[in-house]
């Protein structure tokens, strides 16, 4: 090598402060907004997993009676959460009793969500440190930084550490699984494949397509070059490891079969309002050209292809690893007949790897052929090009998570506006208002059903059914329904009604039930400034 010219594994300088100064800014990307909408719950699958734990809790029943991602990991953290809640409140003197506990989150359910949010956000700032580890072990202290540099500013994975979902849980503990993995590679020992079996029976437990990562043990163990015999019986040992480590973080997956069948098959529908796919090509362009080129941008995307090539022709065959699981999972989720941005979560980190991979070498192999500062300052340039961008998007997410919602924006207008006592007809997700102020209805069995309040323990009613759902619109009038407050069901069914001929009646539907009301009210999310779907109002005219 020249002299003054950049080696690619040269030690950095100042690397453990350099990392905290990354970590730390990736939790305080994770927590700016992480009360978004408070107390008010407008994440559509948050109150699932807050409901079951709340309910394992209180009827002591260690069975969560819901698999559908399975997600039983996510359920016993938030009992984690509910219960170091609960002991703190005893020392502090602010519960007697279980049912003080459960009485404090039924009228305001701040602390339990802002808890298990930070929760996760955590578990999302942990992962920025095992990607550096990673990328250091395979690459170079280099590229293990700006590898948790791209983890830590990434917008998806910073969006969804704020929020109560397994997504964010599951690449934890699959990226443990391929730490695991590396060492199972440059070193076999017994407690390694053990342990690695522990890290992918929680992340079965925790999504089911984790079972992709129990390719990565076996991959190491084949790259390894040892004997095959005895290799034979390590694999065997993880094998073991993973079916009773999924057991034991997820007992009722095997005990309770009925309801897993249930769930999965439901979980598993072939169509779904604004995710449906449209085939394996279709699918996999649309994980590339959306999500992912909105989380690392073309030069972003252009690093991770120089990484992939790096990576195969790496003399170190461990690197085959980094390219060999996020490709299957890839082409698992693309194969699949929904499609959500959330899916393709656990890739990125990997991908980011090969990203930091493909920048560090460009800076050596433009000091070979200059001068060292030239090098430098073209990674930097690339650099900023590609972080600058996700770093604003970041900003500008948290900024709108700490915005006022739409849906609490109306609802503010519809307790100054509508007269108490008036019956208001509320789609679901639409905004939560004191149970007492209003009566309510909900669309059921094709005509709409009042709403008896008064059984729900919390303070304010959460809205049920769509007026998808409407058959007997005639029922708008008979019930003498005095306003109907619209989310944007209408928007999305409109826009798969392209696709789907089914959704044209229920466009219709929309259109006839917004032109028997008067349209009294409207807000719409800024950009920038806050979140929440459109909400619109109608006053329903009474018949003369």
């Amino acid at each position: 090598m020249k002299p003054g010219v950049v080696d690619q594994n040269e030690p950095v300088k100042h690397e453990r402060t350099l990392l905290c100064a990354i970590v730390l800014t990736g939790l305080l990307l994770r927590l700016y907004g992480i009360g978004y909408a408070l107390p008010y719950t407008y994440w559509a699958d948050e109150g699932i997993f807050v409901r079951l734990a709340g309910d394992m809790l209180a009827n002591r029943d260690p069975n969560p009676h819901w698999f559908g991602a399975p997600a039983t990991t996510v359920v016993y953290v938030m009992c984690a959460v509910f219960v170091s809640i609960y002991l703190g409140g005893l020392g502090l003197g602010r519960f007697g009793s279980p049912q003080d506990l459960r009485a404090f989150f039924s009228h305001d359910p701040t602390i339990p969500y802002m808890s298990g949010r930070v929760a996760f956000a955590l578990f999302g700032t942990l992962s920025i440190v095992l990607v550096w580890a990673a990328a250091r072990r395979i690459f170079s202290s280099r590229a293990g930084l700006a590898a948790a540099t791209l983890v830590a500013v990434n917008p998806l994975l910073v969006f969804h550490s704020k929020v109560i979902r397994p997504d964010i849980l599951m690449t934890f503990f699959v990226l443990l699984v391929f730490m695991l993995s590396l060492r199972i590679a440059e070193q076999a020992k017994s407690s390694r494949y053990v342990l690695a079996g522990l890290w992918t029976g929680l992340a079965v437990a925790t999504k089911f397509p984790a079972v992709t990562a129990s390719v990565l043990v076996p991959a190491a163990s084949a790259i390894s070059g040892r004997p095959a015999v005895a290799e034979a019986r390590r694999l065997s040992l993880y094998a073991a490891a993973v079916v009773v480590c999924t057991f034991l973080a997820s007992p009722f997956l095997f005990l309770d079969l009925r309801t897993v069948l249930a769930d999965v098959t439901h979980e598993a529908r072939p169509t779904h309002l604004g995710a449906t796919g449209e085939g394996f090509g279709s699918n996999l362009a649309w994980y590339i050209g959306q999500p992912l080129l909105d989380t690392f941008t073309w030069p972003g995307l252009a690093l991770v292809l120089a990484g992939i090539i790096l990576a195969l022709w790496s003399p170190r065959r461990i690197a085959w690893l980094v390219v060999l699981w996020p490709a299957l999972f890839l082409a698992f989720i693309s194969g699949l007949s929904l499609r959500w941005e959330r899916w393709v979560i656990p890739v990125i980190p990997f991908l980011a790897i090969l990203a930091a991979a493909g920048w560090s070498w460009s800076i050596s192999a433009i000091s070979r052929r200059s001068r060292v500062s030239v090098g430098r300052w073209c990674g930097f340039a690339v650099a900023m090009f590609v972080l600058l961008p996700l770093l604003r998007a970041d900003i500008i997410q948290g900024r709108e998570m700490s915005g006022i919602d739409t849906r609490i924006l109306a609802g503010a207008w519809i307790i100054d506006h509508v007269p108490p006592g008036s019956k208001l007809l509320i789609e679901e997700w639409g905004p939560q208002l004191p149970k007492d102020r209003f009566r309510y209805y909900a669309a059921k069995g094709g005509g709409i059903e009042a709403v008896d309040t008064r059984e729900s323990a919390v303070d304010v009613y959460r809205p049920k059914g769509q007026v998808a759902q409407l058959t007997k619109l005639d029922s708008i009038l008979s019930e003498d329904i005095d306003f109907i407050v619209m989310t944007d069901w209408y928007e999305q069914f409109l826009a798969d009604s392209r696709r789907f001929e089914d959704y044209a009646d229920v466009v219709a539907t929309y259109e006839k039930v917004m032109g028997m009301g008067e349209k009294v009210y409207e807000v719409q999310r800024t950009r920038g400034v806050n979140l929440g779907p459109p909400v619109r109002v109608y006053r329903v005219p009474k018949r003369r």
